[in-house]
């Protein structure tokens, strides 16, 4: 079955107004919430951006590590197949944490950065 929006406002006693009131100040409580956090701890917005930077510095230095040769010595042994994934694992791993540092960024940092100012620009407003 579509959801449709005009459903989401009417209950089984079909009392549309009450649940709509209901929603409104839900909403608006949730909204507080999230402006209390903002305002008492901009650590949250530290927080995310010290991990963007964990995961950046740790990803740049799996890609150095990945540059290291290892096991040069051992050839025609399963060691020496094992250690030649090595530096492919490592180089894998380092994509993958600056990729999530980006992430952190674009789809955590900068749209919490934006709300928060949006929101002190508003209440300047008022």
């Amino acid at each position: 079955p579509a959801f449709r929006f005009a459903d989401s406002f009417w209950d089984a006693k079909d009392q549309g107004v009450n649940v709509m009131l209901n929603k409104l100040h839900t909403a608006k409580q949730t909204c507080e919430e999230i402006k209390r956090l903002f305002e008492s701890s901009f650590p949250f917005l530290i927080l995310c951006e010290s991990r963007s930077q964990i995961e950046e510095e740790y990803g740049e230095r799996l890609l150095k590590l990945s540059k290291t040769a290892v096991g040069q010595t051992e050839q025609g042994t399963t060691l020496a197949e094992s250690l030649a994934q090595i530096p492919n694992s490592l180089e894998t791993s380092g994509h993958a944490h600056l990729d999530l540092a980006q992430q952190l960024r674009d789809h955590l940092e900068a749209p919490l950065d934006g709300f928060l100012r949006e929101q002190r620009d508003l209440r300047r407003m008022v």
